[in-house]
C-alpha cells in the first residue's frame, strides 16, 4: 500500500512538471499505476477513481509528450538537412578558403547542438552528412590549387579595370560615367583577392582614378544645374507613358495585350531607375507617389483579370488541339510557298492563344512542334532538288536575254518573231513554276521593248503592242496591285487633261476661225489640237488594253 502511494504522489508530481525530459518517467509510473489498479483489492471507490484519473492523466499528458517529441524529431532531421545544404553551397563560395572553413565550423557546432531525429533516419542523414564534409574538402583542396592561379589572374583584371576607369575622365557624359562607374565599383568588388605584394599599390591606383572621377562629376554638375529639373521632366514624361498604358487598356480580356502592357510598365520602371536623382522637394516626391500608385492599380487589375480568365483556359486546348489537328494535315503538303505560311499562320494562332500552365500544356505544344518539325524536316529535304531547278531556270532566263541582246534592227524581225520570245519566256515561268529575278525580268522586258522599237508597225499598233508589254512587266513588279492602282489613276488622269486641253483649244479656235486670212495663231492651236486628240486615242486604246487585261486577271485589282 505504501508503494501506491508513492506511485500516486510521483504522478502528482510528474503531472505538475509536464515536461519532455519527463516522458520516460511517465511512461513509468503510468504502467506502475495500472498494474496497482488490477493488483488491489482493497481499495475504496473513491480511491480506484482517483486512481484511474491520474492514469487518464498520465496517458493524455504523455501521448502529448510523444507528440512533441515526434514532431521535435522532425524539426530536428529538417534542421540537419538545411545543414547538409549549406555545406554543399561552401563548395560555391567565391571567398576566401577562412571564411569558408569559419562557416563550416559554424555549421558543425549547429549540427552537434540539434536534438535527435527518427532513428529510422538516423543512420541516413549521418550518411548524407558525412559526404557533403567530404565533398567540401574535395573541393577545397582543389579550390586552394587553382587559388594561386586567380590571384595572378585577378590582379591582370584589376589592372585592366584602374584603366579603364582613367579614361573616365576624358567623358564628358554624366549618365555613362555614373553608369560604367557603379559597373567597375562593382567589379572591383567582386573580384577576388591578389598577391599581399602588390594590394596596397593597386588599391592606391584605384582610389586615385575612382577620386578623379568623381572630380569630373562635380565638375559636370556644376555645368549642369539644371539636371535635376530635367530628370523630374523625365519621370513626368514616364508617368504620363504608363498613364497611357493603362488607360488605353479599357476593358481587353486579351492575356497577350496584359502581357504587353506589364512588359511595357516593366521597361518604364527600369528607365525611372536609370533616369537619376531628381530632387528631394515634395513635387519630386509625389511624382514617384504617383507613378508607384499606377503601377499598383495596373498589378491589381493584372492579377483580377488573370483570375477572371481561368475560365478560359479550356477554350485554350480546344484551339490548340485544333490547330495541332490542322498541322498534322498539312505536314505532308508539298506546295512549299503556301503551306509555309499556313504553318508561320499556325504558330503565330498559338502564341496568340492564352497559356494554361500546366502539364497538357507542354504536352500539346510537343504535339504541335512534332508536326512543325516534321514538316520544315520534309521541305528541307526537298529544298535542294527545288534550289537547283530555281538555278538552271534562271540560266534559261539569262540565255533567253542573252539572245536577244544580239539581235539587231538588221535582224529585220518582224512582230510575231519578237512575241516567239515572249512565249517562251511565258512557257519557262508556267512550265517551272520559277519566276525570274527582278533584274532578268527588267533586262529581258527592255530588250523586247528594243526589239518592238526596230518594227514598222503603224504607231497605234506599236502603241498597242509596246503598252501590252508594259502591263506584262507590271506583273513582276513587287507590289502588283499596287502598281495596277497607280496605272489606272495614271491612265484615267491623263485622258482627263487631255481633254480638258482639248477643250481648250476647241475654245480657242473658235475666238479665231473668222478671221478670213490665214492665221498663224489659228493653225498653230489646229495643230496642236490634233497633237491632243492623236495623244487620246492612244490613251484611249491605252485604257481598252488595260481594262481587258484587268477583266482576263480580277485578282490583280482586288
Amino acid at each position: 500500500m505504501n508503494a501506491l502511494a508513492e506511485d500516486i504522489a510521483k504522478a502528482r508530481i510528474l503531472l505538475s512538471k509536464a515536461e519532455p525530459e519527463n516522458l520516460i518517467a511517465l511512461r513509468n509510473i503510468e504502467r506502475q499505476l495500472k498494474s496497482s489498479q488490477h493488483e488491489a483489492h482493497d481499495l475504496s471507490t473513491a480511491e480506484k477513481d482517483e486512481i484511474q484519473h491520474l492514469i487518464t492523466a498520465l496517458s493524455q499528458q504523455r501521448k502529448k509528450l510523444e507528440s512533441q517529441a515526434q514532431h521535435e524529431a522532425a524539426q530536428n532531421l529538417k534542421r540537419k538537412h538545411d545543414l547538409i545544404a549549406k555545406i554543399i553551397d561552401l563548395v560555391k563560395l567565391s571567398d576566401t578558403i577562412g571564411t569558408a572553413m569559419r562557416m563550416l565550423t559554424e555549421i558543425q557546432t549547429q549540427w552537434k547542438s540539434i536534438g535527435p531525429v527518427p532513428s529510422a533516419h538516423q543512420k541516413d542523414i549521418q550518411a548524407e552528412y558525412q559526404k557533403a564534409l567530404d565533398g567540401f574538402y574535395y573541393n577545397l583542396k582543389i579550390f586552394k590549387a587553382l587559388q594561386s592561379h586567380d590571384l595572378k589572374k585577378n590582379e591582370t583584371l584589376k589592372n585592366e579595370l584602374i584603366v579603364k576607369l582613367e579614361q573616365l575622365v576624358n567623358s564628358d557624359n554624366i549618365r555613362e560615367i555614373e553608369r560604367l562607374l557603379r559597373v567597375y565599383r562593382n567589379t572591383w568588388e567582386e573580384l577576388g583577392p591578389v598577391e599581399q605584394a602588390h594590394w596596397e599599390d593597386l588599391k592606391a591606383r584605384y582610389h586615385n582614378a575612382h577620386q578623379q572621377v568623381q572630380n569630373q562629376l562635380k565638375t559636370l554638375y556644376a555645368l549642369k544645374k539644371d539636371e535635376t529639373e530635367h530628370n523630374y521632366n523625365l519621370k513626368k514624361a514616364l508617368l504620363t507613358q504608363a498613364e497611357t498604358l493603362y488607360s488605353g487598356l479599357h476593358d481587353t480580356s486579351k492575356l497577350s495585350q496584359w502581357n504587353e502592357v506589364s512588359q511595357q510598365l516593366l521597361n518604364l520602371q527600369e528607365a525611372w531607375k536609370n533616369i537619376g536623382y531628381s530632387g528631394a522637394l515634395t513635387e519630386h516626391e509625389d511624382i514617384w507617389k504617383s507613378f508607384k500608385s499606377l503601377l499598383n492599380t495596373f498589378y491589381s487589375a493584372k492579377k483580377t483579370k488573370f483570375k477572371a480568365l481561368k475560365s478560359l483556359h479550356e477554350e485554350s486546348r480546344t484551339q490548340k488541339k485544333a490547330l495541332i489537328e490542322r498541322a498534322e494535315q498539312l505536314k505532308n503538303d508539298t506546295s512549299w510557298e503556301r503551306t509555309t505560311q499556313q504553318f508561320i499562320e499556325l504558330q503565330k494562332q498559338w502564341k496568340a492563344i492564352p497559356g494554361h500552365g500546366d502539364r497538357l500544356e507542354q504536352k500539346l505544344y510537343k504535339n504541335f512542334r512534332k508536326h512543325c518539325d516534321a514538316f520544315f524536316e520534309f521541305k528541307k529535304a526537298n529544298h535542294q532538288a527545288a534550289v537547283q531547278k530555281a538555278q538552271a531556270t534562271q540560266h534559261a532566263f539569262e540565255a533567253l536575254i542573252e539572245e536577244l541582246s544580239k539581235l539587231t534592227e538588221a535582224s529585220n524581225l518582224n512582230p510575231s518573231q519578237i512575241d516567239t520570245y515572249r512565249n517562251q519566256w511565258k512557257a519557262l515561268v508556267s512550265e517551272t513554276g520559277v519566276q525570274p529575278e527582278k533584274t532578268l525580268s527588267q533586262s529581258f522586258f527592255q530588250q523586247l521593248e528594243r526589239l518592238y522599237g526596230y518594227t514598222t508597225l503603224i504607231a497605234l499598233d506599236k502603241t498597242r503592242v509596246l503598252y501590252a508589254l508594259k502591263l506584262e512587266k507590271l506583273e513582276h513588279h513587287t507590289n502588283i496591285q499596287e502598281a495596277f492602282r497607280k496605272e489606272k489613276s495614271y491612265l484615267q488622269k491623263t485622258i482627263q487633261d487631255i481633254e480638258r486641253q482639248i477643250h481648250t483649244y476647241e475654245n480657242n479656235l473658235g475666238f479665231v476661225k473668222s478671221s478670213k486670212t490665214e492665221n498663224p495663231l489659228f493653225t498653230n492651236i489646229r495643230n496642236q489640237l490634233d497633237n491632243e486628240k492623236r495623244k487620246l486615242e492612244q490613251m484611249h486604246l491605252k485604257w481598252t488594253i488595260f481594262k481587258e487585261f484587268i477583266k482576263s486577271k480580277p485578282a490583280i485589282l482586288k
